[in-house]
């Protein structure tokens, strides 16, 4: 088994198990305007190395590049969410 295809698998079992609710429960967290904890920002960061690393490797593997590729663009809109709670909460604190 190749490295690439042992850190999908791995990747793909988190996600399952608890990762994936874990970003759909900060994106929901998001939506009712609060900004994100040090906790939920570096879990995001981690998250997205991961995802970087797995879609390296799947020019072979059409369903897991739809995978990663998904969680990534799920990912970027809670980013872009985040940093727009955080353009928000400063413009109130500035006032």
């Amino acid at each position: 088994m190749r490295q690439y295809e042992y850190i999908q698998q791995v990747i793909l079992a988190e996600l399952n198990r608890h990762s994936l609710k874990r970003i759909l429960s900060i994106r929901n967290y998001l939506e009712q305007g609060n900004v994100l904890s040090s906790s939920q920002l570096n879990f995001l960061s981690e998250m997205i190395v991961k995802i970087k690393v797995c879609q390296r490797g799947t020019e072979q593997d059409s369903d897991c590049k739809t995978i990663f590729t998904s969680v990534s663009y799920l990912i970027s809109q809670v980013v872009r969410l985040a940093f727009d709670n955080e353009q928000k909460e400063c413009s109130i604190r500035s006032k």
